[in-house]
């Protein structure tokens, strides 16, 4: 029956170890267009993520804003948050050089260090700058929708 058990373990710690390395780990500077190209997983999300319309028409963008999103491709929440962001963005027609996106590996890095005056403890982060000032970050998870805490943000709520 301990062999049993320890087998099993063992089989599982396996199987564990080969999904992590299944994924490469990205670090840098990227735009959304490399991440679909890299990330076949994210490429899918993305076709699949129909934006909530409610929200879109009343999004809108100053033109001072930058958005910096901080994701792990090995990390689940970023397989999910991430493409949605990218096709939200795209429904709203926001201009593709005012995101930057930079990928960090699992200590929450990158080798260029432009993760490092965010702070990051969790991934994804996406980071509003109007005129260089932070106006507001979604950590993590949306507390409702992508959609509708983008909406609280960018109306100062």
């Amino acid at each position: 029956m301990r062999k049993n058990f320890v087998g099993s373990i063992l089989f599982l710690l396996c199987i564990g170890m080969a999904t992590a390395t299944d994924v490469p780990v990205l670090e840098g500077e990227m735009t959304a267009a490399e991440i679909r190209e890299m990330l076949p997983e994210y490429a899918a999300a993305y076709r699949d993520y129909e934006p909530d319309a409610k929200y879109i028409g009343r999004l809108s963008f100053p033109d001072d804003l930058e958005i910096f999103v901080v994701f792990g491709s090995w990390c689940s929440d970023s397989l999910h948050h991430v493409p949605a962001f990218m096709k939200i963005l795209e429904a709203v027609s926001f201009t593709p050089e005012r995101t930057i996106f930079i990928a960090v590996n699992r200590q929450k890095d990158d080798s260029d260090g432009l993760s490092a005056p965010f702070n990051i403890e969790r991934v994804p982060t996406f980071i509003f700058l109007q005129s260089g000032r932070e106006i507001g970050r979604i950590v993590e998870n949306p507390e409702k929708s992508l959609e509708e805490d983008m909406l609280v943000i960018l109306q100062g709520k």
